[in-house]
């Protein structure tokens, strides 16, 4: 009896790890194109994205290895966020990161471009290559730079939904240029169409700052009072 129990016991177990299914990844993501760059090395990066709505709608990229060319360094970043922007994600909203490798130390067969790499290690150094660096870290800079002021739009209007909404956005800049910006919601209002359009305003004044050419990094917040005051 005691026998017949414990092997019953033992089937249902095998039988429940049999169906049990591996989580789907948030987003289906396919190999960033590589592009057609001077520069030759290996070249590794994090990339971090939000999802909304079944669509990634930011993107923050930092390398994990040093002496690789500017201009390189943003053909690789280009290429991952285009990758990242086409993926085919779960419905929601989630955060996921993902590393991407490239290995363009030779040109490939017949001059077809290199591709990207598939495993996730640390790649060793060749004779005669920098070691590696930490990634470039952006530094807040003292709030020297002019934000406009994020228009209110037209989905605030037609929106039934009434409240406050607050987001932060961060931009990075580099000798002068703008590299990155970052927004996030506080405090999102329910309608998704609402949200989205609030977000797009935030994203758009950040990317219009006026800056001195030493900016590295600057935050800001902005709070929508949609119960009758604008953005302040």
């Amino acid at each position: 009896m005691t026998k017949t129990f414990f092997a019953g016991l033992a089937a249902l177990l095998l039988a429940g790890s049999a169906q049990a299914q591996p989580a789907e990844p948030v987003c289906q993501v396919k190999q960033p194109k590589v592009p057609p760059v001077e520069w030759r090395g290996q070249a590794a990066y994090q990339a971090r994205a939000d999802v909304r709505e079944g669509r990634v709608t930011t993107v923050e990229i930092r390398s994990l290895m040093g002496g690789v060319d500017r201009r390189a360094q943003r053909a690789f970043a280009q290429a991952i966020t285009e990758a990242l922007r086409a993926a085919r994600c779960q419905p929601g909203e989630h955060v996921f990161e993902q590393r991407f490798d490239f290995d363009v130390r030779s040109d490939g067969a017949a001059g077809q471009p290199p591709a990207t790499l598939a495993a996730q290690d640390g790649k060793p150094l060749r004779q005669g290559e920098q070691p590696p660096m930490p990634a470039w870290k952006p530094v807040l800079t003292p709030d020297t730079c002019e934000v406009p002021t994020p228009a209110l739009p037209a989905a605030a209007a037609s929106s039934a939904w009434r409240g406050q909404a607050a987001y932060r956005s961060q931009a990075d800049f580099r000798e002068g240029r703008l590299v990155a910006v970052r927004t996030r919601a506080v405090t999102a209002p329910k309608d998704p169409a609402l949200h989205s359009a609030l977000f797009g305003a935030v994203s758009d004044a950040m990317k219009a700052a006026q800056c001195p050419a030493d900016t590295q990094l600057v935050e800001r917040s902005f709070d929508f009072d949609l119960s009758g005051a604008a953005a302040r």
